[in-house]
């Protein structure tokens, strides 16, 4: 092989790595633009979800919680059931109110405060 025709095969092999590297770069580019679709997609279904099942769940809670007050006044044998109602509608709702707040911490629209403990 002549010194020209090495020249020019390492030439065209610079070239091929210089273009296998781009499109490296540019499938990697693309992973990453996916990836944060993806989680921008899921922390907006996340956050509505939460938001859809928090606003019933807050009736539910303040309903059985005038019932049960209600019941309770009357001496009604039922207040322990509507205590009991209440009760699971507040278990349920700390999930949704931590799916909620995951949602925000995670989109970026959480804002933490210091304060000053004595």
């Amino acid at each position: 092989m002549i010194p020209e025709q090495q020249r020019l095969l390492e030439t065209f092999t610079l070239l091929v790595a210089s273009a296998l590297e781009r499109l490296a770069l540019t499938a990697s580019e693309e992973q990453a633009r996916l990836a944060s679709e993806r989680e921008s997609i899921r922390n907006s279904l996340l956050a509505a979800l939460s938001h859809d099942l928090r606003t019933p769940l807050t009736v539910l809670f303040g309903q059985s919680e005038i019932l049960t007050l209600d019941l309770a006044a009357e001496g009604s044998k039922h207040a322990m059931q509507a205590s009991e109602i209440r009760q699971h509608v507040l278990n349920t709702t700390r999930p949704v109110n931590n799916l909620l707040d995951m949602a925000r911490i995670q989109s970026g629209g959480f804002n933490l405060k210091r304060v000053a403990h004595p």
